[in-house]
């Protein structure tokens, strides 16, 4: 006997945003397993997956995509998060991640440079200059990602 699954993407034509309902083998496709959902029947599934589409106001890779769109689909079938990270939002926490080690490691550099001539008081205020603008830029780019998320929906 065939394992069969559903797969539930967001497709978009032109400007048009629609969900895609299609019905694979387990065996010929990688997918994860999803949480368990209450029941439901097709009609209301597919309801469901239509007014999930259409809070999305546009399509992009950042903010707003299918990765997105699976996880607030689970989000309303289930009522309670996935645990699903997208991988937009993978991106933004390793830029925020690097972008906080850079300031921390120019301020940390700077600093032995300014204990080098002599400046205690200056190597000081290198390291905690570094250090707030690394937490200042990561949460400047958390605060621009979920912005740009909700722009792109039209429920948030």
């Amino acid at each position: 006997m065939r394992e069969v699954g559903f797969v539930i993407e967001l497709l978009r034509q032109d400007t048009m945003i629609f969900p895609r309902l299609s019905v694979v083998s387990l065996q010929s496709r990688r997918l994860r397993p999803l949480p368990p959902l209450p029941p439901y029947t097709l009609e209301s599934l597919a309801q469901q997956a239509v007014k999930v589409a259409e809070e999305i106001r546009s399509y992009g890779l950042l903010g707003s995509n299918c990765q997105h769109y699976v996880k607030d689909l689970l989000k309303t079938l289930t009522a309670h998060e996935s645990g699903l990270r997208t991988d937009d939002r993978k991106a933004v926490k390793g830029l925020q991640a690097v972008t906080a080690a850079t300031c921390v490691a120019t301020g940390t550099v700077r600093a032995v440079a300014a204990v080098a001539v002599g400046g205690g008081l200056a190597a000081a205020g290198h390291l905690v200059f570094g250090s707030l603008l690394a937490f200042g830029l990561a949460r400047g780019l958390s605060k621009s990602y979920k912005l740009l998320y909700k722009r792109q929906h039209n429920s948030e």
